[in-house]
Order: C-alpha cells, then structure tokens, then sequence
C-alpha cells in the first residue's frame, strides 16, 4: 500500500477511535441544553450560587462547572467528555467514572435549582405565598394578615386577567377567611361579613376560572381535532357545559364582577363562534369584542383570542367563502401592527404564521404588500430562520413577476427541513416547470409529489385531498395543453370554479383559460 494510502487509513482510525470515545463518554446533554441558554449574567450569577455553601452542598462543582466553561457557547468540540472535565476537575486523581457522572448529575440538580430560584425570586405573588406558610407553621399569626394584604395587592389588575389572575384571587380570598377564622373573633358582625364577603369573592373567581378555562381548553380541543382528524377521544367538555345555562351564567358574573365583564363576554362569543349556525353574526361580535376591549386584556390571552380568530378565518377561507380573505388580511395587520403574533414564552413571530400572511397576500394579489411584510417582518423571525423565509417569499414573488429562472435559484438556496414549505415549493416547481416547458422534470416531480402526499402522516386529510385535486387538475390541463385540447380546458376550468377555495386553484383557472384563447 502506497504510504499516503496508509497515513489517511491510520488517520481515519484513529479519528473514529476519539470520537467512540467521546461519545462513550459524552456529557449529560440536559446540562448542556440549559448550558447553551446562559448568558454572561447568568454564568456571574451561577458563579456566586455555587459560592454558597447554604444553596451548594457540593464544592467540587464548582469546578465542574469551570472547566465546562472553557466551551462555552457552543459546547461542540470533539475533546469536550467526562474524561477530559474530570482531568481539569481533580486534577492528579485516577479517573472514575461513577464519580464523573454523579458530578454531573450534582451540577444538574444545582442549575434546576438555580432556576428555580431565578423564577421564585422574580414572583413576588409566590414568594409571599411560601413565606406565608412558614409563618403558619411558626404560628406568627400576627404577621400573616400584613401578608395576606401585600399579596392581594401584587396580582395585577383586572386588565392582565387570566387563568393566573383568578386563581390567584381564589387563594388570597381563601387565606383571607382562614385568616378571619383563626385569627379574629368568629362571634364579631365585622369578622363574620369579612367571611362571607371572601367565600363569595372566591366562589365567584372559580367559577369563573371554570368557565373561561372550560371554553379554552374547548376551543383547544376543537383545533386540535380540525387538524387531527383520526383522534378516537371524544371532547367532553360541551358535555360537561351543557347542563348550564352559560348566557345567565355570564350575565350573573358580569352583573356581579363589572370591572371584568369584557373577559366573561369575549370568551362566550368565542364558545359561540364555533358551535352556533349563524356564524357571521357571531364572528362579528366575536371580533368587536375583541378589539374594543384590546386595552384591557394581557398580550397572552390577546395572542390567543386574535389566534382563534384567524382560525376562524382560515376555516371560512377553506370552506369556499372567499369574502373571508379579506377578514383574515385585515386581521393579521392588525396582529402585526400591535405585535399580537409573540407572548411572554415567544418573542419571535413562527415560521407558520409568517408563511400564512404571506400565502394569504399572495391570494389577494396585493403583491406590493406582500413585498414590504418581508423586508420589514423578516427580522421578526427567529435568526436561523430568517434566510430560508426570505429565499421562500422571493421564489413565489419572483414568479408572480414571471421571473420564473430567478424563481428556481431561490428555491435552490431554501433548507427543506419544515414540513409546511416542502409542500409549497413542490407546488411551485409545478408550476415553474409549466410555464418554462420543462415536460421531463414536470414528470418527474408529478411522480414523487404523489407519493410524498400518500406516505405523509403529518398531512390534514383536508388539505391532503386538496393537493391531490390540484395534481389531478394540472395533469389534465397539461394533457389538454399538449393536446391542444379547448374544449376539455374549458371543462377543466368549469370544475375549478365549483370548488370550495377557488383561490387555492386560482393559477389552474387561469392557465385553463389561456388555453381556451
């Protein structure tokens, strides 16, 4: 064997060599996910955690957890394992394995409790709450009241009201009557109206958690199932709802808690929207009271209720009442001019929602608009996605302007790793490959699009069959096309127009009409 044949074997050897090993002896990958989401003050922080011995039971640790900072950010590097940590930890000691990993799992422990601790320290609701329970368990009953009242005053006021606010209220109105209880004469008038005042404040916030979270979770259900449809668990929850009468349920509670009477309304136009017939009427009020109580409601529940919306929206548009389109434009510009698309847990806009604006314009033809929302939202997208939306938008821009070469460099360029955008791009070479005269690749593409569509699980049974409508339909109209055939286009074109999302086929209609002229 030739000796630079040799040299590059031997190499190969021994580099698989070093990697089995690392991965035999590969960090806890829990600890470096949590790792990965420490910033500079988070690692000073941790630092001054570990420091003490009241909050680090483990010393060792903190070397630990220094010598896994010499890789930090990334934490990719091939020499980073147990081994390696462990040299640098203790350092002239035989390595031990079992030692290593109970290190680990100590360092584990210690960043879940740091966060814990990062997430108790920044509630001050919950901070009073355990605080409150050691002096019960102290029986410092003269401290508890000042308590009580502290707390009530932090939940945030009826304009962040959510499922947090009202059972928050539940416990404050609770430990107010177990307060009056103990701690003050139970034979008193005051002491006995201070009672009843908080049993039915309490009462009042669980019945309206009860029915606001029913709805919710109702609605949930409902979404869920739109999108799954094979699902055997049946939705209980109407059933459970359905002894009530909700319209006097909700009058009672808006009469008897006005500050909140909006959140009551809002979410009762919602169990309507999706279960009685008239559903203009009840979209309307739906979305007036929506946007007329939009200053009082928290950015969870508004990214929420303005989701469910849009839900609706798209349902209407699906169901052939291409008014709706309209609606669902105006109701994502509304989303985007007040940031709706993020909450507390999201700060970017998801790949979906960016794609179905954009979808949505490209329906209307507002090209012009659809233009702008990608040079002044893109940056809103989460960082490593941005490039490949980009490259998404402008391949079907680029078409819409007949610029169909430009068009198929920018697919080139897009990562076909979100399932939605396989779809779309697979539909648009279609069309590409039409307009350019490309038969073979049309062929080709027709073929494997077909079995993509048979063996994908993740596709709705809906949307599923719609494809395979607009496959069935460009077969033929291509066949008329190759065959010079008018009337079977103007066949072709007669069946479009019968179905539901005539926007969705609307590129089909009009090559079918080009062929007729």
């Amino acid at each position: 064997m030739h000796f630079q044949q040799l040299f590059i074997v031997f190499h190969c050897y021994f580099a698989v060599k070093i990697y089995i090993r690392n991965m035999e002896y590969s960090v806890n990958e829990r600890v470096i996910e949590i790792l990965r989401t420490f910033d500079k003050n988070d690692i000073r922080n941790f630092r001054k955690f570990l420091k003490s011995p009241f909050l680090n039971p483990y010393p060792k640790v903190s070397g630990l957890f220094g010598a896994l900072m010499d890789f930090y950010p990334e934490f990719d590097n091939p020499q980073m394992n147990r081994i390696a940590l462990m040299k640098k930890t203790e350092k002239g000691k035989a390595y031990n394995d079992s030692t290593a990993r109970d290190l680990i799992s100590k360092l584990k422990l210690l960043l879940e409790k740091y966060m814990a601790f990062l997430s108790f320290q920044d509630d001050r609701y919950e901070c009073l709450a355990f605080t409150r329970k050691e002096l019960y368990r102290r029986k410092l009953y003269g401290q508890i009241g000042k308590n009580i009242n502290e707390a009530e005053k932090v939940i945030p006021g009826y304009n962040m009201a959510d499922a947090d606010y009202f059972y928050r209220k539940i416990k404050v109105e609770t430990e107010k009557f177990n307060h009056n209880v103990i701690n003050k004469n139970p034979g008193s008038k005051q002491s006995l109206n201070d009672s009843i005042t908080s049993l039915n404040n309490s009462a009042k916030n669980q019945l309206a958690l009860f029915i606001l979270e029913s709805i919710k979770q109702n609605d949930t259900i409902i979404k869920i199932t739109k999108r799954q449809e094979k699902t055997k668990t049946r939705n209980l929850i109407p059933e459970l709802l359905n002894p009530m009468n909700l319209s006097k349920l909700i009058v009672t509670l808006k009469k008897n808690n006005e500050e909140l009477g909006h959140i009551f309304q809002i979410y009762f136009n919602l169990y309507r929207l999706f279960r009685v017939p008239d559903t203009e009427s009840s979209f309307n009020m739906y979305k007036k009271s929506i946007i007329e109580n939009s200053h009082k409601i928290n950015s969870d529940e508004l990214h929420f209720l303005f989701g469910r919306l849009i839900d609706y929206c798209v349902n209407k548009c699906n169901e052939g009442h291409s008014e709706y389109y309209r609606e669902l434009h105006n109701a994502y510009m509304v989303l985007l001019e007040n940031r709706y698309y993020t909450n507390s847990s999201n700060k970017y806009i998801s790949q979906d929602l960016f794609r179905n604006i954009f979808q949505t314009a490209l329906r209307l033809s507002d090209l012009k608009w659809a233009e702008e929302f990608i040079n002044i939202y893109r940056k809103e997208l989460h960082p490593q996605n941005r490039e490949n939306m980009y490259y998404y938008c402008y391949a079907h821009i680029y078409f819409e302007n007949k610029e169909f070469n430009r068009s198929l460099d920018c697919i080139s360029k897009i990562k076909h790793d979100y399932f939605a955008l396989k779809i779309d791009i697979k539909l648009l070479q279609l069309k590409i490959y039409y307009e350019l005269g490309m038969y073979e690749q049309i062929y080709n593409q027709v073929d494997s699009f077909k079995h993509f569509i048979a063996n994908h699980e993740l596709l709705q049974p809906a949307r599923k069959n719609k494809i395979k409508d607009f496959i069935l339909y460009f077969e033929r109209i291509l066949k008329a096309k190759l065959k010079e055939d008018t009337e079977s286009a103007e066949y072709q074109k007669e069946l479009l127009y019968k179905k539901p999302d005539r926007q969705f086929f609307k590129w089909l209609i009009l090559k079918a009409e080009e062929l007729k002229k």
